[in-house]
C-alpha cells in the first residue's frame, strides 16, 4: 500500500533528514517509527501528505507515484491520510463537535450529514458526551481524542500519529494507544511516530527504528529474512532451549517426588 523506495531527503541548508530510505507497509498494518528527534520520522509524514517531495527515490501509495501528482490531485490524497499531531492543533473558539466538523464543511457536506457523522466519531472515539464543550475545558487525552475524531471524519485508509501520546500522563497515553488499536482493527492501516519505549515493547507490532535519517531496524524485514534463509539455531539458542527443557524436567520431577 505504501513504498518508500531509497527515498533520501536532504533541505536547502544541506540537512539530510532522509537518507536512502526503503520499507514497504501493508494495508491495515500496525508500524511505530522510533529514533531520537531528528531522526527523520516527521519528514516521513510531510513525504506521505505531499507536503515536500524527496530528493530522489520515489513514495508510491497504492502503486501511485505520489510526486506526480498534479496539485488539483493533492486534496484528495490528502484526504486518504488522516494527520495527528502531538499539539493537537484544535481551534481553541470552536466546540469539540465543532472542531470535529470542519474537514466535513469544507467538503461541503450537507448539515445531517456533517451532524451524523459528527456524532458517530465521537461515539467512537469516546467524546460524544464532550461535543459541546470547548478545548480549554478538555484533559490532555481528550485534547488527544478530538484530534483523531477530526482526523478520521476524511475515512483515511491511513492514519499517521505524530508523538500521539507525547503530552500525555501514562494512562492517558495508554488510552490513545488502544483507541489507535481499535482504528487499526476496522482495517485502517496506522503509523505512529513516538518515543515510548514502554509503549512499543508492550504492543509487539512492527518496529521501524530510524537513526540520523537511515532505518538501522526493521523488525519486520528481519523475521522476513529468517523466514525466507530458514535461518537455523544458533548454538547459543540451542544451549538456552535445551537448558529449558532440563529446568522444567527437574521441576516436574520434584513434583512427582512430593
Amino acid at each position: 500500500m505504501i513504498v518508500f523506495e531509497n527515498i533520501t531527503k536532504a533541505f536547502p541548508n544541506r540537512t539530510v533528514a532522509l537518507e536512502d530510505v526503503t520499507f514497504t507497509i501493508d494495508k491495515g498494518e500496525f508500524v511505530f517509527f522510533i529514533g531520537p528527534s531528528g531522526a527523520g520520522k516527521t519528514t516521513i509524514l510531510r513525504l506521505l501528505l505531499s507536503e515536500i517531495k524527496p530528493t530522489s527515490g520515489i513514495v508510491r501509495i497504492e502503486g501511485e507515484d505520489i510526486s506526480l501528482l498534479k496539485k488539483n490531485k493533492l486534496p484528495a490524497l490528502r484526504r486518504q491520510i488522516g494527520a495527528i499531531f502531538q499539539d493537537y492543533k484544535l481551534l481553541e473558539d470552536h466546540t469539540v463537535k465543532e472542531n470535529v466538523a470542519m474537514v466535513s464543511e469544507m467538503l461541503k457536506r450537507t448539515n445531517e450529514e456533517i451532524a451524523t457523522q459528527v456524532e458517530e466519531i465521537l461515539a467512537t472515539v469516546g467524546l460524544k458526551e464532550k461535543a459541546d464543550l470547548f478545548p480549554t475545558q478538555l484533559s490532555g487525552g481528550e485534547l488527544q481524542r478530538t484530534a483523531i475524531a477530526r482526523a478520521l471524519t476524511t475515512n483515511p485508509k491511513i492514519l499517521f500519529a505524530d508523538e500521539p501520546t507525547g503530552n500525555l500522563d501514562p494512562i492517558s497515553g495508554w488510552e490513545i494507544i488502544k483507541l489507535l488499536q481499535k482504528i487499526n482493527q476496522a482495517g485502517t492501516t496506522v503509523m505512529v511516530a513516538t518515543h515510548s519505549e514502554e509503549i512499543v515493547n508492550a504492543l509487539k507490532k512492527r518496529i521501524i527504528e530510524l537513526e540520523k535519517g537511515r532505518i538501522v531496524r526493521d523488525t519486520k524485514e528481519a523475521k522476513t529474512h529468517k523466514e525466507k534463509t530458514g535461518e537455523k539455531k544458533t548454538e547459543d539458542d540451542s544451549k538456552e532451549d535445551k537448558h529449558k527443557e532440563e529446568t522444567q524436567e527437574t521441576k516436574a520431577g520434584k513434583a512427582r517426588e512430593e
